[in-house]
């Protein structure tokens, strides 16, 4: 019996020391902050997240231009930011991968005329970070790169296929205005509908 004992501790010891071995960029993941990144701009500008650190709040929405949802919400992404940029909260919109040439990502940005930047997350470091699945999805954050808030933008989406008529819960906006009067947010996660990203 102790010998099997001994065979058993070996091998969960193996294991150990080959998934370490393996997935050492997963273990490297899960200790970095948001604030480590620097990503693009269309015009490649390097927006250095650390510079966040001073705001009240970081929103981040995951985009793609041929997405239909990601077109629709686009006029609520501007009027988000209108109503809060000068209560010192950023807004970022974040393209995965490169899936979209600079052409077709600066046809979506001036078509929809956003108001906010939008950041290249081409090597997948900000969505495996923030584990992002579809497009749109949102994030908020505070200023110490914690996730307060993710999930759907609103509840007009039920599916790709099927929206309401009415949208009665604004997941993002009441998640941000708790926030920033210093409140608990009540509700920190909806599942997001959209396009999968494909990673």
């Amino acid at each position: 019996m102790f010998k099997n004992l001994q065979i058993l501790l070996g091998i969960l010891l193996a294991w150990i020391i080959l998934i370490s071995a393996i997935q050492p960029s997963i273990l490297n993941i899960e200790n970095n902050s948001i604030f480590d990144l620097q990503l693009p701009t269309l015009n490649n500008e390097m927006v250095d997240m650390g510079s966040l650190a001073n705001k009240r709040a970081i929103v981040l929405v995951f985009l793609s231009p041929e997405c239909p949802l990601c077109k629709n919400y686009t006029v609520t992404l501007n009027e988000l930011l209108k109503t809060y940029e000068d209560k010192n909260v950023a807004l970022f919109g974040i393209i995965p991968g490169k899936n979209y040439s600079t052409s077709e990502i600066e046809k979506y940005n001036r078509k929809y005329k956003l108001k906010f930047k939008l950041l290249l997350d081409e090597k997948y470091e900000m969505s495996t970070m923030l584990n992002a699945k579809v497009t749109p999805e949102a994030f908020l954050l505070n200023n110490k790169g914690e996730i307060i808030y993710s999930g759907k933008i609103d509840n007009w989406a039920v599916s790709l296929k099927r929206k309401r008529q009415i949208i009665t819960e604004h997941y993002l906006t009441n998640a941000l205005s708790a926030s920033l009067n210093g409140l608990p947010v009540e509700l920190e996660r909806t599942e997001p509908v959209g396009c999968i990203i494909d990673m």
